[in-house]
């Protein structure tokens, strides 16, 4: 129940533009080598995935995250996703329908898929974010992301953001790869 009051106080508390904001240097960073500005991005939230149950020495990598967001991290999740509207991202953002990806890769041969995939949108991969949770004084915020490059590359993990006023902008403190391929 806490992680749902803490994603309804989070996304009750930013604007679409400070929710943008949020996103803005995810789209800045490098995902297992390819840079998330020649990516297509997934117009579905993803679930973030609980840290309940994680083994403790991965845990310690989130010591210097604000207790405030692991502890909403570690509830369960919302199980369904939510539809992010163009307005959440940085103008210029390519959202593409996440049953278009998906349907993009159903079948054998991977590597034709991926290549099928470049052609038609432009991109060297996808990327998919959670909604972010937020501190209270919404000076830091925790977003889950998936990025995938081809059949063996790719990448999820959670990134840390902080910034030092509410006028600020956003950086990511510290990503913290759960997978990669």
């Amino acid at each position: 129940m806490a992680f749902y009051i803490a994603c309804a106080i989070a996304a009750a508390a930013f604007s679409q533009a400070e929710i943008a904001a949020v996103y803005q240097p995810l789209l800045r960073e490098r995902y297992h080598g390819t840079s998330a500005s020649q990516m297509v991005v997934k117009d579905t939230s993803l679930p973030m995935p609980t840290l309940r149950g994680s083994l403790a020495d991965w845990l310690k990598q989130f010591d210097e995250v604000p207790h405030a967001l692991t502890r909403a991290a570690s509830q369960p999740s919302p199980k369904e996703s939510r539809r992010l509207e163009a307005s959440m991202f940085p103008t210029g953002t390519r959202l593409v329908s996440a049953t278009t990806v998906e349907a993009a890769f159903r079948g054998s041969g991977i590597e034709e898929k991926w290549s099928a995939f470049r052609g038609q949108f432009g991109a060297q991969g996808w990327v998919a974010f959670s909604e972010a949770l937020a501190t209270d004084d919404q000076l830091n915020a925790l977003v889950y992301y998936e990025a995938r490059c081809g059949g063996m590359c790719g990448e999820g993990g959670y990134a840390w953001l902080h910034r030092g006023t509410t006028n600020s902008p956003w950086r990511v403190a510290k990503k913290i790869i759960s997978w990669m391929s």
